[in-house]
């Protein structure tokens, strides 16, 4: 079933037939991740790229303090990855870590590059992917610079509904660029507010 998620997620892009579309399946590693396991921490030599079949993946860089920064929340039919390490063989930069039980699957770089040379069309979906990213990326960067907290709060739980019954509050708080404190009296204002309303 989850499988066939997938297929119709791809052909969401592409027009993939069956064949093309099991090549991803040959080629990708399908795997169990236990909460709270890491698919990848930060200065190893093996980055991969993760599709989700299902679960929560979790991407966070560590700053020289010590203090973690969340660049993205995963989900089903999501792809996560530190394409930096991935395209230029780099160490990584990134931890991957799963906030729930997840099912992935996975692929190393030689993966990539044999199913988009097997199948081209692989080729245009990740066009496509990539610059949705993108896009979705450049319009964090703005909410960050021209949104309040609670702005960016509301657009967070709009694209993660489920999100806060998953991951600690300080996750979330790194994510949308604000203190775990300043956090905990941004949810109490609304929950106040929302009473008297």
């Amino acid at each position: 079933m989850a499988s066939i998620k997938i297929q119709e997620n791809f052909k969401k892009y592409v027009d993939f037939d069956k064949s093309e579309i099991d090549l991803f399946f040959q080629i990708a590693k399908r795997e169990v991740v236990e909460k709270n396991k890491y698919l990848q921490k930060a200065e190893e030599n093996d980055a991969h790229l993760f599709h989700i079949e299902s679960g929560c993946l979790m991407t966070y860089v560590t700053d020289a303090m010590g203090q973690k920064h969340v660049l993205q929340f995963a989900v089903d039919n999501w792809w996560a990855g530190d394409m930096e390490a991935i395209t230029k063989k780099s160490l990584t930069t990134q931890n991957i870590r799963a906030v729930d039980r997840t099912i992935v699957y996975r692929m190393s770089l030689n993966d990539f590059n044999l199913l988009t040379e097997k199948c081209p069309k692989f080729e245009k979906y990740f066009r496509i992917l990539f610059q949705n990213s993108l896009i979705t990326h450049q319009k964090r960067i703005i909410r960050n610079i021209a949104m309040s907290a609670e702005q960016r709060y509301n657009v967070f739980t709009t694209h993660y509904p489920q999100m806060e019954m998953l991951v600690a509050q300080k996750y979330i708080a790194s994510y949308l660029g604000i203190t775990p404190e300043f956090f905990s009296k941004l949810k109490k204002q609304i929950a106040e507010r929302d009473f008297r309303d």
